[in-house]
């Protein structure tokens, strides 16, 4: 399957956007910027109440995907054989013909020969930035624009990639990780 194959010409532009950038991003803001670029490419994006990792593509005169932006704790954990089966299972559940499941982590070899000839899409970082290349500039722009957003703001914890929280003590200013009490990272300014 090659849902997001149809992508148009690349327009003459140039981005500053990265693989890294991509790869650093929290959970919240991979899912983002993932649901951001189904909607440049024309679909409607429908969250799944309670599920923060899924949401539903539907485009006019097509069948609804279910797409998963995963994300696991442990940054270098590969989507395996397992969750392909999960995913499959789950769109059969719902009645949904296509999956893609978007990940900053990578696919183990078993997933990838899994997938030949299933009615999903994997879709890694590097495939996703270079289908985001092929928008329009001013797409790009705003993708890039909200991707870089959660730097500005807050970095994200480098051992589990939740949001870092700024905070103050008798010493200074220094971020320490939203997920509080599971992760105790911290860092000084």
């Amino acid at each position: 399957m090659e849902t997001l194959a149809h992508t148009p010409e690349v327009e003459e532009t140039v981005t500053s956007l990265t693989e890294k950038e991509l790869y650093r991003l929290c959970c919240n803001r991979w899912k983002e910027v993932c649901e951001l670029f189904c909607r440049k490419l024309g679909f409607e994006v429908e969250e799944m109440t309670g599920k923060n990792q899924r949401f539903f593509l539907k485009k006019k005169g097509d069948n609804t995907i279910l797409a998963y932006a995963k994300c696991f704790k442990s940054w270098n954990r590969e989507i395996t054989v397992g969750d392909l089966s999960g995913l499959e299972k789950r769109m059969k559940m719902m009645g949904v013909e296509n999956g893609i499941i978007f990940t900053r982590s990578g696919f183990s070899r078993d997933a990838l020969d899994y997938a030949k000839g299933k009615s999903f899409d994997l879709i890694t970082v590097r495939v996703l930035l270079n289908d985001i290349l092929k928008l329009k500039a001013e797409e790009i722009r705003e993708i890039e624009s909200l991707a870089r957003k959660i730097f500005f703001l807050a970095p994200c914890c480098p051992q589990c990639r939740k949001p870092m929280i700024h905070a103050n003590n008798q010493v200074g200013g220094f971020w320490r990780c939203s997920n509080y009490p599971r992760c105790n990272v911290t860092y000084m300014n």
